[in-house]
C-alpha cells in the first residue's frame, strides 16, 4: 500500500519540541520490544545463492550512481509497506553525546510511537516519547520527573515525514548515507529469501561529515572511516553501520559507531504507551 507523505507548517512547532531526530543493524536472529510497541521478529541471514536482480534506482555495481534517485528510491520503498520500525543511533551536539531512538509506524491505522533516549555531558540523560493517533499528538518528557505536552495542529502524515526524515530537504542519515560516502563496490547476498545489495565503504566526503561528526566541533579530520549498508531490490536502505575517527583542531581524537536500520515491515503494530492516560489528564 503506498502513501504520500507531505509536511506541513505545523511541523516548525514539532521541530522545537522534539530536538534533534537521529541512525542498527541486525545481524543474527533478532527481537526488538518497544515501549508502546509490540514486538517482531526479523533475521539478518546472508547466503551467497543471490539472484542476478538489477540494481535499484540511484545504484549500481560500485556504488550511489545519482544522490537524488537513490534518496527518492528509498522514501517511495519505505512508504509502500504499511508499517515498519526505525532504529537510529546519531552523535548528539558534541562528542561522547549519543542519542537512540525507535520509532514504530503504523501507515494503515494511522498512528505511531516514538522514544529518544540519549546521554549528553557525562551524566545528564534525556528520555522523551512521542505518540499520535490520527491528528492527536502526544509528548512526553520522561527525563526526571515526568512532564506531558498534547497537541492537535500536526497531521499524521506531517509528524512521519518529520521523524523519518522524508524528503524535506538535504538532511538526515539516509541523505547523508547516500551523499556523503564514497562506496567501493557492492556484492548481492540473500537475506530471509530475499536479494538484497551490501555495499561497503572505507571513505567519506572530507567537506560533507554533518552527519558523521558533532555539529559543535569545528576543523576535525577524519582519521578513518567504514560502513556497510544493506539496500534491498526496491532501493529500500534497510541498514547502514559505521565506524569513524576523527581529530578535533585541539588535537583531541574521537571514535564512534552509528546506525540506521528499517526492520518489521509490514508487521509493525503500535500499543498505546502506559504514559498515554496520565498525558491525556494534564
Amino acid at each position: 500500500m503506498r502513501r504520500n507523505v507531505a509536511v506541513s507548517i505545523g511541523l516548525i512547532a514539532l521541530l522545537l519540541l522534539s530536538g534533534c531526530s537521529g541512525l542498527d543493524l541486525s545481524g543474527s536472529t533478532e527481537t526488538e520490544t518497544t515501549a508502546g510497541t509490540s514486538t517482531h521478529t526479523t533475521t539478518g541471514t546472508d547466503t551467497m545463492t543471490p539472484a542476478q536482480i538489477e540494481h535499484p534506482d540511484g545504484w549500481n555495481e560500485t556504488g550511489v550512481a545519482d544522490i537524488m534517485a537513490a534518496y527518492e528510491s528509498h522514501y517511495r520503498a519505505l512508504f509502500a509497506h504499511d508499517s515498519f520500525t526505525r532504529n537510529v543511533s546519531m552523535q548528539y551536539l558534541y562528542p561522547n553525546q549519543t542519542v537512540e531512538s525507535t520509532g514504530a509506524y503504523d501507515l494503515s491505522a494511522s498512528t505511531y510511537y516514538r522514544h529518544e533516549r540519549g546521554t549528553l555531558n557525562g551524566s545528564r540523560s534525556i528520555a522523551r516519547a512521542w505518540y499520535q493517533t490520527d491528528n492527536q499528538l502526544y509528548i512526553a518528557n520522561l527525563t526526571g520527573r515526568p512532564s506531558y505536552n498534547s497537541s492537535d495542529s500536526n497531521s499524521f502524515e506531517s509528524s512521519v515525514a518529520f521523524f523519518t526524515n522524508t524528503p524535506i530537504g538535504q538532511s538526515g542519515p539516509i541523505y547523508y548515507t547516500i551523499s556523503s560516502v564514497h562506496f567501493s563496490g557492492s556484492e548481492r547476498i540473500v537475506r530471509d529469501g530475499e536479494t538484497m545489495f551490501k555495499f561497503e565503504a572505507t571513505a567519506i566526503d572530507a567537506n560533507d561529515t554533518t552527519h558523521f561528526i558533532p555539529p559543535m566541533v569545528n576543523d576535525s579530520t577524519v582519521d578513518s572511516f567504514s560502513m556497510t549498508t544493506i539496500v534491498d531490490g526496491e532501493g529500500l536502505i534497510r541498514s547502514a553501520e559505521y565506524d569513524i575517527t576523527y581529530t578535533t583542531s585541539a588535537g583531541k581524537t574521537h571514535s564512534r559507531s552509528g546506525f540506521i536500520k528499517f526492520t518489521g515491515l509490514n508487521e509493525t503494530n503500535v500499543a498505546k504507551p502506559d504514559w498515554l492516560a496520565e498525558a491525556k489528564a494534564n
